[in-house]
């Protein structure tokens, strides 16, 4: 497998991290790190954990560009891995997901032979404008996409390298709003897609601001709109 995990100013979860990362990654798999310009020890405990491995990379920003271009960053890095490395894992470095569960997710995404497994948090954690917000999103995706989306700002995600083409090809990306470009993008072009769960979080914690629901709604739109317009003007009918 590859993982790819994007990192900011996580100093002070980086070691629970490392060690709970350590029970699932196997002398076969390969890591990509992006410290994305974190201003604390970060890179420096990342270097620690990388040093003598062949098997983790750490990609650097200079200055912090976002988690939709640190995840962009090294899902594209991770392309020039070959097959065999494949699929591809997204973690969040804080710690938040439980990655006990995820040899049980892999093996779903392998039995039902999906593009895309997306795996859903709970919510107890929570602050109610969070959970309401995300709630929205996902019921506005879910009846445009016409699939149940659960948690469509998950960063715990499984995807095979057809699914992350289309995802580097199509991506905007702004701020956080990868999350739930991805979720469009594969639905929209017909990838085989689950959203299931849910995943115990260890803790809360969110950067997104309420600017970030408007930037995701419209970038839903934005691909909705997208694959309708090119659908119309390659088969030559009607947008429905």
């Amino acid at each position: 497998m590859l993982y790819v995990i994007p990192v900011y100013n996580e100093e002070a979860y980086l070691p629970a991290f490392f060690s709970e990362f350590q029970t699932v990654f196997s002398d076969q798999d390969r890591a990509i790190f992006v410290n994305d310009g974190s201003t604390d020890m970060s890179g420096r405990l990342l270097s620690n954990f990388a040093a003598g491995s062949t098997s983790i990379e750490i990609l650097e920003h200079r200055t912090n560009l976002g988690l939709s271009s640190a995840l962009k960053k090294g899902l594209a890095r991770a392309l020039n891995y070959a097959e065999s490395q494949f699929p591809v894992v997204t973690l969040d470095a804080d710690g938040q997901h439980n990655l006990k569960m995820l040899p049980q997710y892999m093996d779903r995404f392998k039995k039902k032979d999906l593009d895309v497994l997306i795996v859903s948090r709970e919510f107890q954690l929570y602050p109610l404008w969070q959970k309401t917000g995300n709630r929205i999103l996902s019921l506005i995706a879910t009846i445009l996409l016409g699939v149940k989306i659960r948690d469509i700002e998950s960063g715990l995600r499984i995807m095979n390298r057809h699914a992350l083409e289309l995802i580097l090809s199509n991506l905007v990306g702004i701020r956080y709003s990868i999350a739930s470009e991805i979720v469009y993008i594969c639905n929209l072009h017909g990838k085989k897609f689950e959203n299931i769960g849910r995943n115990r979080i260890n803790f809360y914690r969110s950067r997104p601001l309420i600017s970030d629901f408007c930037i995701n709604f419209g970038l839903g739109i934005f691909h909705l709109v997208k694959a309708r317009l090119k659908h119309h003007f390659t088969s030559g009918g009607r947008i429905k």
